[in-house]
């Protein structure tokens, strides 16, 4: 993702989120695991357990960052 996109995301009386991005993407990426989670079955879900294991490694990257 493009911290640009994120940047675009503005509002005239409250303003920019400029400042906030990370905390925003961290945000949605743990909304989007705990989604996934929900959505596991006791088979044919390995892609999900694929995506959950990207996504976390992405969370840890960026917090790592921090």
């Amino acid at each position: 993702m493009d911290s640009i996109r994120l940047k675009e995301f503005t509002h005239a009386q409250w303003g920019s989120i400029v400042g906030q991005e990370y905390n925003i993407r961290v945000a949605v990426l743990k909304d989007e695991i705990d989604l996934l989670k929900s959505q596991i079955e006791p088979h044919d879900t390995g892609h999900i357990h694929t995506t959950i294991s990207t996504l976390e490694h992405r969370v840890r990257e960026l917090e790592s960052k921090k």
